[in-house]
């Protein structure tokens, strides 16, 4: 089974982290994720490594197994576990996220990657610290 890479990981612990500290659900990212990169993979193809993501998630994080993948990105069906638990949420969507990402480089390589996804990290961490600074 493929396991996501260290850097990988990071990013996607990253952009979920944003979501959180901008009040924003976690989920939002897969549809961040699909505005920047469906044009290179498109519609169909983002479709299918965010449903292969998403099973590779539910292995490790059960909370998922009503989750399903809907257009544009978003992710439907939500248990209540996951509405309840924030915690829970986050660690299962950094995980999807995660798959994801490490799909993507299987695909077209580390370093592209990383590129197509460089403004969508660094929107984050910008929003993650506008976030901290409006709670001072």
């Amino acid at each position: 089974m493929i396991e996501p890479r260290s850097s990988v990981l990071s990013l996607a612990q990253v952009l979920v982290a944003a979501r959180l500290a901008g009040g924003a659900s976690v989920w939002t990212v897969t549809m961040q994720l699909h505005e920047t990169l469906a044009k290179l993979v498109g519609a169909s193809g983002f479709d299918v490594l965010l449903v292969r993501s998403l099973t590779l998630a539910k292995q490790s994080h059960p909370v998922l197994a009503g989750v399903g993948v809907g257009p544009g990105g978003a992710l439907t069906g939500q248990s209540d576990d996951l509405t309840r638990d924030r915690h829970a949420s986050a660690q299962a969507a950094v995980a999807v996220v995660a798959y994801f990402i490490e799909l993507l480089v299987v695909l077209i390589g580390e370093d592209l990657t990383m590129r197509l996804l460089h403004d969508l990290e660094h929107a984050s961490i910008g929003t993650a610290a506008s976030a901290k600074e409006e709670e001072q």
